[in-house]
């Protein structure tokens, strides 16, 4: 029993993991759809801080085809689409709006995260679809 609890278990954390982004397949993994993507240096203080924090929202994001929650090591990869000033550094990737992305200037939270993911995606939007997943 405790062979398969630890099994299911270490299953959710990789399911909750973001999307693990490169040079190579940035734009072309994210022409479609919603993206909330950490650019990020591992090195990094703030980075290594605010990881568990990022894959908890991963976690809450995981069945909502309406968003991607990704991360891109800055310092193996250039992407091309946005200027990276410090780490780590955020941007939301819109559908139809790739070339226009948001850079995210709020709280570093769980709810500051989801606050505003909800808000581009549209009241109600997501808000149905996670119900009681905090």
């Amino acid at each position: 029993l405790l062979l398969v609890t630890l099994i299911l278990v270490g299953c959710a954390l990789v399911l909750a993991e973001p999307v693990e982004l490169t040079a190579e397949n940035f734009s072309e993994t994210t022409k479609e759809g919603n993206w909330f993507i950490k650019f990020f240096a591992p090195w990094c203080g703030h980075c290594k801080s605010l990881a568990p924090i990022y894959e908890e929202l991963g976690e809450h994001f995981k069945d909502n085809d309406n968003v991607v929650i990704a991360k891109m090591d800055s310092t193996a990869n250039d992407n091309g689409a946005v200027q990276i000033r410090g780490f780590p550094t955020i941007y939301w990737f819109g559908a139809g709006a790739k070339d226009s992305p948001v850079e995210y200037q709020g709280g570093r939270d769980l709810a500051s995260f989801v606050s505003f993911i909800d808000g581009q995606l549209g009241s109600g939007a997501v808000e149905d679809e996670h119900a009681g997943h905090d």
